[in-house]
């Protein structure tokens, strides 16, 4: 039984399909890397995997179990990093977690925790228009670790980076599987899912 299982999902935007008896397991604990050309249906994936978008057809099992049946419960143990995020440039770092804070109350120690995880600590106080590519990528990541999840989707992470933006992400996501954590993240590049990721799907 994987952590995550889909079973035959169809999704389609009007009359196209997207997602056509589409299967994977994602076991616990993987480092699970999600293939496919750009507009293939990746981020679809992800919207279906939160509840985010219906299917036409199809199941999502989280341990086992329906996702229908749990949404609620299984979405505080869910942390995301979209691929197109919204932030603001005239607030720093720190003051996008401490914001996002008010809805987790994790407190002043799990910021200061996913700071330096995601290595921005020394970045904390700058304004987002300071930021780097890279910085906002892990920015992004901080956030969605915040509240200490089980689970991290993460879409196209890599996308944009220069290489040693794309190793401190790689080296990232080690990090976050050596701790236990389920990661699954979609990308069209596939020598980094390959240098990077446990399993790979298609």
């Amino acid at each position: 039984m994987g952590k995550i299982e889909i079973r035959n999902l169809c999704f389609r935007y009007g009359k196209q399909m997207v997602l056509n008896n589409l299967n994977l397991d994602i076991p616990e604990n993987a480092l699970y890397g999600y293939l496919g050309n750009n507009g293939s249906g990746k981020t679809t994936t992800i919207q279906v995997l939160l509840g985010l978008a219906r299917p036409v057809k199809g199941e999502v099992l989280y341990d086992g179990q329906p996702f229908r049946d749990q949404r609620e419960k299984q979405l505080r143990k869910i942390g995301l990093c979209p691929g197109e995020p919204f932030y603001y440039d005239n607030l720093t770092g720190y003051e996008h977690l401490a914001y996002l804070d008010h809805i987790y109350h994790c407190g002043r120690t799990a910021i200061n925790k996913v700071l330096a995880i995601t290595g921005i600590e020394n970045a904390r106080n700058k304004k987002l228009r300071h930021y780097s590519t890279g910085m906002i990528h892990r920015l992004g990541m901080a956030m969605a670790l915040l509240h200490d999840p089980d689970i991290l989707f993460l879409d196209e992470p890599l996308n944009g980076l220069d290489p040693e933006g794309i190793h401190s992400i790689r080296e990232l996501l080690l990090q976050l599987h050596q701790e236990g954590k389920t990661v699954f993240l979609s990308s069209h590049l596939l020598d980094e899912v390959e240098k990077t990721c446990t399993h790979v799907g298609i």
